[in-house]
């Protein structure tokens, strides 16, 4: 987490998300390294927000053209090496009780 100059303390993600002209590209390789961060941590509950994080890297880096092409292609291979990681888990069957 940042502070802010008040002295508040605020998740980069939202610093960010107030800073519309960053470009598209730095916002997307942003929301990537936080999939990643996510994905290696290892909770089941953080794989939906890590796929949406990705999604949104993606879609943001498509609407970037030819300047999100690289980061794109680095966001796929991430993607179909560590894929198995971000679906959801099997639920294991409940056993009934007798």
């Amino acid at each position: 987490m940042a502070t802010t100059r008040a002295g508040h303390r605020r998740p980069a993600r939202q610093r960010w998300q107030a800073a519309p002209d960053a470009p598209d590209t730095d916002l997307a390789t942003t929301e990537l390294t936080l999939a990643r961060a996510l994905v290696e941590r290892g909770r089941p509950r953080d794989r939906e927000r890590a796929r949406a994080l990705i999604e949104a890297a993606r879609t943001r880096l498509r609407a970037a053209g030819d300047d999100g092409m690289d980061a794109l292609a680095e966001l796929e291979r991430w993607v179909a090496q560590h894929g198995a990681a971000l679906q959801s888990p099997v639920a294991a069957p409940v056993a009934r009780r007798r």
